[in-house]
């Protein structure tokens, strides 16, 4: 049995339908991470599995528990909200000491399990300050303590970082994988940055409209998305899309046809696409190419914009004035500029195909 279970858990707000048929199974110390754009309903699903949300049908398993109906307070589960929700007239001492005073743990219990958790967050030296004598990634930190301290069964955390500035969300990330490896907690984190999901998880599960699209581990979801969706969403810079249709085949072949393209041969088997049939080729930035590499096919393209990270260098390309612009990742701080016109080379065996309902398509390569 998972640790925690949802069974076809349905939320309805009126005639809204927020989470739609969603069955997940979280293992025992598993860092779970919920993903998604605004709205997909993963807050939701996650202040559901608290007890802040009420699901209108389904089951909450944890730890071979039903808590689907109990108050969120005997649930034994601990959330870190976004905001930090902290009391600014209490010392950090106090904050984190709060929800044990309350249980009327004694005095000795309270400070033995406040200190071990200021120690694991590194805040043993800040346990007399307020909140505002704090800067954001403290704050954060003694929102975690808090939740520590009450030894719960299960983590929730809905967007803690993005409060935070981008060079703190890094610094915390690895603070919370170090906290999440010393305790073997089993987590439960909501973000919408998909970096961070794909840094963090253990296993990610894609929300979209209130429904699971893909549960797998990060490299899963990078390597073999489901569909379109997926595969636009995990990855950074995004995958780029080609839209056109399928021709047929040549020589075992598959050819593509796009709009201001013309015909491209793809060494690729895909037996699943029929002629004249509504197609997306997508590739990731980072495997296209300028130089001649494996079978693949190539594009000619002219560089439209150049951003030089230092590190890695980003190229927007035009393929075609109706086509959208291609990204193509190089390493490195050289590259072509503004104007050159280049050859772009698509491996075959780093392209993805879909349907016209967004499907990935399965494809071999040619022999």
């Amino acid at each position: 049995m998972a640790y925690l279970e949802l069974i076809q858990i349905e939320k309805h707000y009126d005639s809204f339908h927020a989470l739609k048929n969603i069955d997940l199974l979280v293992e025992k110390e598993e860092f779970v991470v919920f993903v998604g754009p605004s709205g997909c309903g993963k807050s939701t699903l996650l202040r559901s599995i608290c007890g802040l949300e009420t699901v209108t049908s389904g089951k909450i398993i944890l730890d071979g528990r039903d808590i689907t109906g109990i108050h969120p307070s005997k649930r034994n589960v601990a959330m870190v909200f976004q905001n930090y929700a902290l009391f600014p007239h209490l010392n950090v001492f106090d904050n984190i000491a709060f929800g044990l005073q309350l249980q009327g743990l004694s005095k000795a219990d309270v400070r033995r399990r406040v200190e071990r958790a200021a120690t694991l967050l590194h805040l043993e030296t800040m346990l007399d300050r307020k909140p505002k004598q704090l800067s954001g990634g403290q704050r954060q930190r003694v929102a975690i303590g808090r939740c520590i301290v009450k030894q719960p069964k299960l983590f929730l955390f809905d967007e803690p970082l993005s409060n935070l500035d981008a060079k703190l969300r890094v610094r915390m990330r690895v603070e919370l994988l170090n906290l999440h490896y010393e305790t073997r907690n089993t987590v439960v984190y909501v973000t919408h940055d998909q970096v961070e999901a794909m840094t963090m998880a253990d296993k990610i599960v894609v929300l979209q409209d209130g429904c699971i699209e893909q549960v797998g581990s990060p490299m899963d979801l990078y390597e073999r998305p489901v569909n379109k969706f997926v595969a636009g969403f995990i990855g950074s810079p995004q995958m780029n899309f080609l839209e056109g249709r399928g021709s047929g085949s040549a020589g075992g072949e598959t050819l593509f046809v796009s709009g201001g393209l013309g015909t491209l041969k793809l060494p690729l088997v895909a037996e699943a696409v029929k002629t004249d049939q509504a197609l997306t080729v997508g590739i990731r930035p980072e495997h296209v190419e300028l130089e001649p590499g494996p079978p693949g096919c190539t594009v000619k393209a002219v560089v439209n914009i150049v951003e030089n990270l230092g590190g890695e260098t980003y190229l927007h390309v035009e393929v075609a004035p109706e086509i959208p612009l291609i990204m193509v990742k190089l390493h490195g701080s050289r590259g072509p500029g503004r104007g050159e016109r280049v050859v772009l080379q698509l491996p075959a065996d780093k392209i993805y195909l879909f349907n016209a309902e967004g499907s990935a398509i399965p494809v071999r390569l040619l022999n």
